[in-house]
């Protein structure tokens, strides 16, 4: 009876929870299978054997790639970076990258955010004169296939603003497609990327070639990013051809004003003169703060709200080119913190000036300046919108398409009334009560006019 009692504790007891633990082990070896990236061995960069796991013979600068959610081989289709081999700080050894690289393989998670991007960075690469897929493939490797903390709670995928030190300075972008746009906007407004020979032939259908170019022009400090990047942008074409979509060179032949758009940024009549800077993560230089609008509320989206646009004021290119850089490089930050008429004035004139024109709260705008103001939502973009509640008021920019700056941050124009529960007044066109012509600013000196506004005003307007 002891012997059967023993028995029935060990096969009820103890087998049944071990086979339970195989079949569950064998169960996630099966998952992983199916959603690992395979990471094969490069010649000229691992030592080992072909791999299916991180480490276990993987070099460090695979091991980086493989965390990107990318897997590759045979990236250099020869010598890397003259035979020379990756350092334990995952860069490899020598100045200058002269690989060519060959083929890469994508992670099902890299696939992923290249279907799901690729049409919009097309877009944008007919409207700019940039390869998509060298775009994408920096997507992939600067954002870790949009899993990064950035690109998911900044929509950044490309570090733009972040430095070495101070990381956190990284750009908050409203969307998606706004924090894509901000790195076709970046190399745009920087005169040291058309001065390398970005927007002109090659780089403006060849990936690899405009890889080797930003990279020449200082994007990038890592010797091995042009093969990083460049395998990826390869593997990108590779999975384009298979889909059916259009390469950066069958872009220009269907869409003869990607050249045309390229020449423009080339001779520096597309871009907004910023001041130039180098970008990505890897950048230090603090000067690449700077960014352009493109001038066009479109870039925005539709918000909503109930306003109509009946054109624009004076300026408005200038109000629309700081309110995008002021958004980007502050996101929320400055927001409920009782200074909107500050940063109103600051942003729609682009200069060092706080000072708005009115004495008190923020809706005294309204009352001292009724005889400019209009009481109804057809409203010119640029303009300013007064509100009124309990207490000061408030002011916004009003952008065009339902959006507004609203405490520094583009927001749907619904969100003042609806949200904050801000009763609207109506809008005056500041050129119609004594402001200055609104210019545009460098993003570097918005920064440091409206840091200060950080914190909370005491004064509550």
């Amino acid at each position: 009876m002891t012997q059967l009692t023993i028995s029935s504790f060990f096969r009820r007891r103890l087998f049944t929870p071990i086979r339970s633990a195989v079949l569950c082990v064998m169960a996630l070896a099966f998952i992983s299978t199916l959603i690992a990236p395979v990471v094969m061995a490069d010649s000229s960069c691992t030592p080992d054997a072909t791999t299916t796991t991180p480490g276990g013979g993987l070099s460090t600068c695979q091991q980086e790639l493989y965390s990107s959610g990318v897997y590759y081989f045979d990236i250099t289709a020869g010598s890397d970076n003259t035979g020379s081999t990756c350092g334990s700080d995952g860069s490899q050894t020598g100045s200058t990258d002269t690989s060519t690289p060959g083929t890469a393989g994508l992670s099902g998670l890299s696939v992923s955010f290249v279907t799901k991007n690729y049409a919009f960075a097309q877009g944008l690469s007919v409207q700019y004169g940039i390869p998509w897929e060298a775009v994408v493939a920096q997507g992939i490797i600067e954002s870790a296939s949009g899993t990064s903390h950035f690109a998911l709670t900044r929509n950044n995928f490309f570090g733009l603003g972040a430095v070495d030190s101070n990381p956190d300075a990284a750009y908050h972008y409203p969307t998606p497609e706004a924090g894509w746009k901000g790195y076709y906007d970046f190399i745009a407004s920087n005169p040291r990327y058309r001065d390398h020979g970005v927007f002109k032939d090659p780089a403006i259908t060849d990936p690899i070639a405009y890889i080797k170019d930003i990279k020449a022009a200082g994007y990038a400090t890592d010797p091995t990013y042009v093969s990083k990047v460049g395998g990826v942008a390869n593997a990108i074409g590779k999975l384009a051809a298979t889909n059916g979509w259009q390469s950066s060179a069958q872009l220009a032949a269907a869409n003869p004003e990607m050249l045309t758009n390229a020449a423009k940024y080339a001779a520096g009549s597309g871009s907004t003169g910023s001041t130039p800077g180098s970008g990505g993560s890897d950048s230090s230089d603090t000067s690449c703060s700077d960014g352009t609008s493109g001038g066009d509320s479109a870039s925005l989206g539709v918000g909503k709200g109930a306003f109509k646009d009946i054109g624009e004021v004076n300026g408005y290119a200038n109000v629309l080119a700081n309110s995008q850089k002021t958004n980007d490089a502050f996101g929320d930050k400055l927001v409920g913190k009782g200074n909107c008429s500050f940063i109103v004035a600051i942003v729609w004139k682009g200069i060092d000036d706080p000072h708005i024109g009115f004495s008190g709260g923020a809706k005294n705008i309204w009352y001292e300046h009724k005889a400019q103001g209009h009481a109804d939502r057809n409203v010119k973009k640029g303009a300013i919108l007064i509100y009124s509640d309990s207490s000061l008021g408030h002011v916004a920019i009003y952008l065009g398409n339902n959006k507004v700056l609203n405490d520094g941050q583009i927001k749907d124009a619904s969100y003042i009334e609806d949200s904050w529960h801000e009763t609207y007044l109506g809008w005056i066109d500041p050129n119609d009560i004594g402001f200055p012509a609104s210019q545009e600013a460098s993003q570097s000196n918005l920064v440091k006019w409206l840091t200060r506004y950080e914190s909370t005003n005491p004064y509550g307007v």
